[in-house]
């Protein structure tokens, strides 16, 4: 029996101490939670702006795409011909930079980095493109 109370007595301050160390644990572990939820929130928010961005683009670009289409219809022959080649590869830049966008939009928060390097690889290649209609 004295041996009993002699290990408990021993042994309590490195209970006392293992049980500290386990509510640092713990409350370092609760700390770290909401840091990490606040950086997805802030990735999933700069995701939906990027989309935002894109779309808003989109749009005007669509606009200045019927522009074109108007001032394309007063050429003929030749200069018709090259114009609809030039409106059809732009049209398949804008169709290709619309479907990253679209990628964009239905991403996980985790993937949409590297679909937004083909995004805005979709999108320089559709300004080019929209670049070199307008010089005709």
């Amino acid at each position: 029996m004295k041996l009993c109370k002699f290990w408990s007595i021993a042994f309590l301050p490195l209970i006392s101490i293992g049980c500290g160390t386990n509510a640092v644990i713990d409350e370092t572990a609760t700390q770290e939670a909401p840091i990490a939820k606040t950086v997805e929130e802030s990735a999933l928010a700069a995701k939906n702006e990027f989309h935002k961005n894109m779309e808003g683009r989109l749009k005007k670009l669509d606009l200045e795409i019927s522009k074109l289409r108007e001032k394309g219809r007063e050429l003929k022959g030749e200069a018709q011909t090259e114009w609809d080649t030039k409106m059809a590869l732009l049209e398949t830049k804008r169709d290709a930079a619309r479907a990253k966008t679209t990628e964009v939009g239905n991403a996980t928060v985790a993937a949409w980095k590297d679909i937004q390097k083909h995004a805005q690889s979709a999108w320089d290649d559709l300004e080019k493109a929209f670049q070199e209609a307008s010089r005709q």
